[in-house]
């Protein structure tokens, strides 16, 4: 017979009543019946059981189809483990520096428990490991990596996601092995160390995707694994190739905005007028530009003409008329590129946009037509979006070959001994059928999870920069991974987590 701890058969059947003092759990608990009992955690749970037991005879077979605790089980969990996960949650989640639990007005308005920050820190890289062993437990057998890199002062960090069915995981946000180099060999034993710290290695990778960087694509072949170029990236370029043209207008636009945010009397002229600032632009985003010629037009009325050095640079009414052309097309490009930043976008949508795109904008085939010299496996994507798009009968050869490593287990597909055992008609059937299989991709696995973009390490670290702040530069390397895996994994770590994880 299965064993079950009183915790356990308790956390199943009762629910704790809040106080309305203190808006904290007391020692009174309501069971699912409606009758309430009174409790001392700390003295056990024999009043609980007591009552259990006495009315609710099938006891035991409700706890053997119970799949897992019920929201009340917090209740049942010690006050230590309690406040440190409450502390743990609230310095990751919300970006806070760990002095924080020490200062001097959080313990005043908060009602959790005064820790120390050496504490905390204790625990944090505890809660690290056991989560670590998590994402070791949750990883298949075959995944893809996500990679991008990041720089922060005076070092680069490099990230590393796992992408399969039920991920995506964060595996490591680091410095490279050998800081001094940033080439594809110091990053192929990057990527070997953190696999190896989930008891893989890079036979258990499918493919990886990032920029189209020609350092990625070295990585990919030293790692003898096809690569998927960014679609973001790609369509960054795209876009800053069709901008090229305007780039004498662009740059006057970009020269009296950094004028009047630069100028202290311009500035407040502005601001007697408009409530809206000047927008500088970041030239290795296209999206920059838009912003800043978005905000150049909305500004553009209340500009004083007049001051000599906005006189020498200002646009002729041509250059006027040519921009707000170009801000018509650029809107076009915004609703894409936030299409692409929806985290479920396939391959084959993508396709979709940008097949769309070259209708209206020929010239941006470079980077967006399906044969761009840019993409590096062109027979690798263009396999996945034939699979995505429940084409695969119409895979060519080299496509076929590229999409081997995702070929299906099929139940039904009959030995050579069983084949001679069927009938005419039987034989008909059943290749009128595993021909219908093919056509519904039945051969292949879902692709589904395949990401089009690296967005999702981009979006990590926007999030990094919210915890790695001016104040923060001396947290370590190691400090900084800890507090950004346990964020981007939150989903792996709760209140029993850290309950367990004291108990030992």
């Amino acid at each position: 017979m299965t064993k079950y701890s009183s915790k356990e058969i308790s956390a199943t059947f009762f629910e704790g009543i809040a106080s309305s003092e203190t808006s904290k759990s007391s020692n009174k608990f309501k069971c699912k019946c409606g009758v309430t009992r009174s409790q001392d955690l700390k003295k056990g749970y024999i009043n609980l059981i007591s009552h259990i037991k006495t009315n609710h005879p099938d006891w035991e077979e409700v706890m053997s189809s119970k799949k897992s605790f019920n929201k009340s089980q917090s209740l049942f969990i010690n006050q230590k483990a309690s406040t440190y996960y409450s502390w743990l949650r609230w310095i990751i989640l919300d970006c806070h520096p760990f002095s924080f639990v020490e200062r001097p007005l959080t313990r005043q308005y908060s009602n959790l428990e005064n820790v120390s920050v050496d504490s905390l820190m204790k625990y944090l890289k505890l809660l690290t490991e056991v989560v670590e062993e998590k994402v070791a437990a949750s990883l298949p057998e075959q995944f893809g990596l996500i990679i991008d890199g990041w720089t922060e002062g005076t070092t680069h960090f490099f990230g590393l996601v796992a992408c399969f069915e039920n991920g995506p995981l964060l595996l490591s946000i680091s410095p490279p092995v050998d800081e001094e180099k940033y080439d594809a060999e110091s990053q192929k034993l990057f990527v070997m160390d953190v696999l190896g710290l989930y008891s893989k290695s890079l036979d258990n990778v499918l493919f990886l995707v990032g920029d189209n960087a020609p350092v990625n694509f070295r990585l990919a072949d030293l790692m003898s694994v096809p690569f998927i170029g960014c679609a973001s990236h790609r369509f960054n370029l795209a876009c800053k190739l069709f901008l090229k043209p305007y780039e004498q207008q662009l740059g006057k636009v970009s020269f009296i905005m950094g004028f009047i945010r630069g100028s202290v009397k311009q500035a407040a002229k502005l601001r007697t007028k408009t409530s809206l600032a000047p927008v500088l632009r970041n030239v290795t985003r296209w999206s920059s530009t838009f912003a800043m010629l978005k905000r150049f037009f909305e500004i553009e009325p209340f500009l004083d003409e007049s001051e000599p050095t906005i006189a020498a640079n200002y646009l002729t009414r041509t250059e006027i008329i040519e921009l707000k052309k170009l801000l018509e097309d650029m809107n076009e490009f915004e609703v894409v590129t936030k299409q692409l930043q929806n985290p479920k976008c396939s391959l084959s949508e993508v396709r979709i946009f940008f097949d769309t795109v070259l209708e209206s904008y020929p010239t941006m085939k470079k980077y967006l037509s399906e044969d761009s010299q840019i993409i590096h496996c062109p027979a690798f994507e263009k396999g996945i979006v034939k699979i995505q798009e429940g084409n695969c009968e119409d895979l060519s050869n080299s496509e076929t070959e590229g999409m081997k490593i995702f070929r299906a287990e099929v139940d039904d597909i009959t030995s050579e001994e069983e084949n001679q055992r069927l009938t005419l008609t039987e034989k008909v059937i059943k290749n009128k059928r595993r021909k219908i299989s093919r056509n519904k991709n039945r051969f292949y696995k879902s692709l589904d999870f395949i990401p089009s973009t690296s967005n999702i390490v981009e979006r990590l670290f926007s999030t990094a920069k919210l915890v790695l702040t001016d104040s923060r530069k001396s947290m370590t390397p190691f400090t900084f991974d800890c507090v950004i895996f346990l964020k981007f994994n939150e989903a792996l770590w709760d209140i029993n987590t850290v309950a367990k994880l004291m108990e030992k």
